[in-house]
């Protein structure tokens, strides 16, 4: 099963196969590549950097596996690392 993620010009295929940690260091790769600045791409590696570490402890090692609860966290963490983010700018 593939899903598509369309972020601005660029479609990504993410498989239910596909390991977590290169997905996310690909997302970084493709995010960079469309030239966004170092200050996104910090806060991306800030956001997606914990969440891969839970992942790596908990035995989660492909996309399929993440859950909707997973999935929420990481949105809770990304909104709280924003807010303290631009509290330290």
């Amino acid at each position: 099963m593939f899903f598509s993620k369309i972020h601005e010009h660029t479609i990504i295929e993410i498989s239910q196969g596909d390991y977590i940690a290169i997905t996310a260091e690909s997302f970084l790769i493709d995010r960079q590549s469309a030239g966004l600045s170092q200050h996104t791409l910090k806060f991306y590696r800030q956001c997606l950097d914990p969440f891969i570490s839970y992942c790596n402890a908990t035995s989660l090692k492909l996309t399929g596996e993440i859950s909707p609860d997973m999935v929420n966290f990481l949105l809770h963490l990304t909104s709280y690392l924003s807010s303290v983010y631009s509290l330290a700018c």
